[in-house]
């Protein structure tokens, strides 16, 4: 079995950068009694269809990620019932028909779409990047464009009116386009780097994406160079060992809403850290967002072998001082 599905429909996914959203998350009604939950600063999107045997709920967000929907969910536990499918599953709801698209790929099993036929409004899950490079890594665990490829052409059949991203604004069958010829163009320049026998340093050196310049996490170019030319190889994904290591320190600097962190440790130079939709806030902090310098803090993260630390070290546990 490759999904299980619990009865709330709670889809967990990835998350993003710049403010694409507002400051503020958004309850927008964007077909009849279908309504888009959108996550402030590209937070996690959620996706309510009523009907007349009660409300779905499409990607809930954790409670201690996502504070402003605790109270909403205070009753609420998405695991109560499992349902587990293959390859799709429609649902028949108070007059409403809900349909569940898995696209078979090994290196993301847990990711489906929702389809919601009468309204032509989709939650396109991991696909559904809008302006923003995708983050693809050498060790698979985003996925690979292959399989996200195969996703997008299935998506983008459906023609959706409306499509949910998991993170960012709204969007359309327009941008499921769009992603699909930016992976093309991406496997293309990679390709022909590798067929002039570039080493991969070089690739990653000069892989860009300028003609989709603008677009949100530039950042992510080594990763998907990197990830692209492991891929293009026929290679299996990276597999690095990881040391869980822990600091005490001082915020210094904040940058994407938290997203972000520098950390003056009680010793030794500064860490740069990411806070990721996993990471686990507890203290003076509520989310991410909060965070500023000046506060102390401990932080348990994770240092993969070799791993290029310009984006930071992904924090699992954070513990913010009064």
């Amino acid at each position: 079995m490759k999904r299980l599905l619990p009865i709330a429909l709670a889809a967990f996914l990835p998350h993003s950068g710049f403010a694409v959203t507002g400051d503020k998350a958004e309850f927008k009604k964007i077909a009849e009694d279908v309504y888009a939950f959108v996550g402030k600063r590209n937070d996690a999107n959620a996706l309510v269809v009523v009907t007349a045997q009660g409300v779905v709920l499409i990607d809930t967000g954790w409670r201690k990620r996502f504070r402003e929907r605790s109270g909403a969910l205070a009753d609420v536990n998405p695991i109560d019932t499992v349902l587990s499918f293959r390859e799709g599953m429609t649902l028949h709801l108070g007059g409403k028909t809900i349909e569940l698209i898995y696209v078979d790929d090994p290196y993301n099993p847990g990711d489906i779409a929702v389809w919601l036929p009468q309204s032509g409004v989709m939650h396109a899950g991991f696909v559904g990047y809008i302006d923003r490079h995708p983050d693809i890594r050498p060790d698979y665990s985003h996925g690979i464009t292959a399989g996200m490829l195969k996703q997008l052409e299935v998506l983008s059949a459906l023609q959706p009116k409306v499509m949910v991203p998991a993170h960012g604004s709204l969007g359309g069958a327009k941008d499921l386009h769009a992603l699909t010829d930016y992976l093309l163009s991406a496997r293309k320049k990679v390709r022909a780097m590798m067929a002039k026998g570039l080493p991969l340093e070089a690739i990653i050196k000069d892989f860009h994406m300028n003609e989709y310049r603008g677009w949100d996490r530039e950042n992510h170019f080594e990763w998907l160079a990197e990830t692209l030319h492991r891929e293009l190889r026929g290679e299996g994904p990276q597999i690095v060992a990881i040391s869980d290591k822990e600091v005490k320190g001082t915020i210094v600097q904040v940058e994407d809403e938290g997203r972000r962190l520098v950390v003056k440790p009680q010793s030794g130079g500064d860490l740069r850290l990411r806070i990721t939709a996993d990471t686990d806030i507890d203290g003076a902090a509520n989310d991410r967002s909060q965070l500023k310098a000046g506060m102390k803090l401990t932080a348990k993260y994770q240092v993969p072998e070799g791993f290029n630390a310009a984006l930071g070290y992904d924090v699992t546990e954070i513990l913010v001082e009064q």
